[in-house]
């Protein structure tokens, strides 16, 4: 059994979840048992799994596993057939789509909140004291039962969450107190697990327990994925071996690995932590370029090399259009440094009048996305930029694409430019360390340069939009790319570390 080990299921996933479930659905079809194991608590976690075409068999997340709710198949909750509200004792009243009260005797004693997304069905119910203050919150599970109750200090702040069962009775506490005038969850309790109760001081300490209860169960191999997880995954008893991945360069100059410091982060995966002993069986990397790197600085440390994704080609190699669609999918954020992305579309659509340009995902902050809209306002180029939501399905906007820039920071890989790849859509883009030649090789299957400068991007995608054989030449190296990695090639690969 392999167990790959992250945080959560998100609503808007990072690259990381991505890669965790590639490498999940891969593993499963080539006959690699392979489950996703996630600490985060989450309701909506069902409905994103099959947003994402995950089987809901292939991940285990720990809250689930307690409450034993892990099989509880989908039962729609309407608000007005909830069991705790008899119609002839309440007044359920709707105020709008998304609100309904709950009276007695001409006052307001909750409102029910509608799960999100859906019409009518019971999202959260909060119940009101005689001040009409937040006493008690009821939250329903995606799957339409009521999987946690908070309640609160007099000053609306959480004291104090239960985590129930299938049948309704409480499994798992959490303590809330105030530490230096701040609410902090302080004790973690398991309770009647195998006839026992246990406590805990951290998440990180239950979740720890979790692994070793599910390794105890089927022995296996854990991957780390996420940083955050380190320390939890290396402290399993008796796994077949402990892995972990590293999705992004740990560098805190990217330019200069050998001479840079080490993000702080990274400090438990590459045994920098002196207080740590224990070590990774295997530290994994996308490039063998990373792998060479690393042992420079850390040369106790088991390097191997894997891919970090891998795509299926969908189309053809393309040529240009009468209109040029200039696109980047993934996280909008400050390392993603989007804001040169703006200005090289700038920059080119001063020089000509038949380009747009296409940003789709999600901001990581709203401050960052201000930031973003007040520079597209500034440069007066609402009417050619567009923002997408963030969604699963990229087929629609690599369907229309001419080129996807990226300007990042620093990357592991760049999983999002081949996916652009896939759909025989070239990349122009700033150098980084580990995309640069193992992933896009300059005027094969796109741009890319030294100079970080948007100027001098935009000056090299004007060339090649004027030069239409030496896009489409561009267009099937993006193409020849994807087809080398394949689902086969990471299998391969992969097959060989475990």
């Amino acid at each position: 059994m392999n167990y790959l080990v992250g945080e959560n299921v998100f609503t808007f996933n990072s690259g990381t979840e991505f890669s965790q479930f590639e490498r999940l659905k891969a593993f499963n079809k080539c006959g690699m048992t392979t489950k996703l194991i996630t600490r985060d608590y989450n309701r909506f976690a069902t409905r994103d799994m099959k947003d994402h075409n995950i089987d809901s068999k292939m991940v285990i997340n720990m809250y689930d596993y307690f409450q034993g709710v892990s099989d509880v198949p989908i039962k729609e909750q309407n608000l007005r057939y909830l069991s705790s509200m008899p119609l002839d004792y309440y007044h359920i009243v709707g105020v709008d789509n998304n609100l309904t009260n709950i009276n007695l005797d001409g006052k307001t004693k909750g409102e029910i909140n509608v799960m999100p997304g859906t019409v009518g069905l019971v999202g959260d119910i909060d119940y009101k004291d005689n001040f009409e203050q937040s006493a008690v919150r009821e939250y329903f599970d995606w799957r339409g039962f009521c999987s946690m109750v908070e309640t609160y200090h007099p000053n609306g702040e959480i004291a104090h969450q239960q985590y129930l069962n299938s049948d309704g009775v409480p499994v798992i506490e959490i303590v809330f107190m105030y530490i230096n005038k701040e609410v902090r969850p302080t004790m973690w309790k398991l309770l009647g697990y195998m006839g026992k109760d246990y406590q805990f001081d951290t998440e990180n300490q239950l979740f720890t327990f979790f692994l070793n209860e599910i390794n105890k169960r089927d022995q296996g191999i854990f991957i780390s994925d996420r940083r955050s997880l380190d320390d939890v995954v290396l402290k399993v008893s008796n796994p077949k071996a402990i892995c972990a991945y590293l999705h992004s360069a740990p560098y805190t100059n990217p330019k200069h690995p050998k001479k840079s410091d080490i993000l702080p982060a990274y400090n438990i995966v590459l045994g920098l932590d002196k207080n740590i002993d224990t070590r990774f069986d295997k530290v994994i990397c996308p490039t063998e370029e990373q792998v060479n790197d690393l042992k420079v600085i850390c040369d106790d440390v088991n390097f191997v090399c894997a891919p970090d994704s891998y795509v299926k080609t969908t189309s053809e190699s393309k040529i240009i259009e009468k209109e040029n669609v200039l696109v980047y999918v993934g996280r909008l954020s400050e390392e993603k440094n989007i804001s040169d992305i703006i200005k090289c579309f700038d920059f080119l659509n001063k020089r000509r009048n038949d380009v747009k340009l296409v940003l789709q995902g999600y901001f990581s902050s709203e401050s960052y996305k201000n930031k973003i809209k007040k520079l597209v306002s500034s440069l007066k180029i609402e009417t050619k930029v567009t923002f997408k939501e963030y969604t699963s399905n990229l087929k629609p906007i690599y369907e229309h694409a001419t080129m996807f820039l990226n300007t990042s920071i620093s990357e592991g890989f760049g999983m999002n430019m081949l996916e652009s790849m896939a759909y025989g859509v070239p990349v122009a883009s700033f150098a980084n360390m580990y995309s640069k030649n193992n992933l896009i090789q300059n005027d094969f299957n796109g741009i890319v340069i030294n100079n970080r400068s948007a100027l001098i991007l935009s000056n090299k995608v004007n060339d090649i939009l004027d030069d239409h054989d030496g896009y489409h030449q561009l267009s099937l190296g993006a193409v020849k790319t994807s087809n080398y990695f394949s689902e086969n090639h990471f299998i391969k690969a992969w097959g060989k570390i475990l």
